[in-house]
């Protein structure tokens, strides 16, 4: 089998930032992710944080964790503060199985990031 590149990065936008998953979410991103969703949204109680799963192939369950525990920590929060932003299908295929993509709210498309891309350092 071979590994398929990974990356994690964040972006700030308008209302807070966009964490970006490419390739495989795993328990070696859901920590760093984790940590900045969660700091953006205890920091600022009108910020906002997208994780863009667009690029996204796989999501193993520790990664899947992350998501509910944000959720449960804010994405009950109105107005809305925390989304997870992928295609349809993409979104079907990642989350459908655990139907995540029921209790998380969801666009599209993420939102315009308004700064650099910052790729943060997490083991393979």
């Amino acid at each position: 089998m071979v590994a398929r590149p990974t990356n994690l990065k964040i972006a700030p936008t308008d209302a807070g930032c966009v964490i970006r998953v490419e390739g495989d979410g795993t328990m070696g991103q859901s920590p760093a992710a984790r940590e900045v969703a969660l700091n953006t949204l205890g920091a600022d109680p009108t910020a906002v944080v997208v994780f863009d799963l667009s690029d996204c192939e796989y999501l193993d369950s520790t990664f899947l964790g992350c998501l509910m525990d944000v959720y449960r920590r804010f994405g009950r929060t109105q107005p809305q503060r925390y989304f997870i932003a992928a295609n349809a299908e993409t979104r079907n295929k990642l989350l459908g199985p655990t139907h995540i993509d029921r209790l998380i709210p969801t666009l599209d498309v993420a939102p315009k990031e308004c700064g650099p891309w910052v790729t943060l350092k997490t083991p393979v």
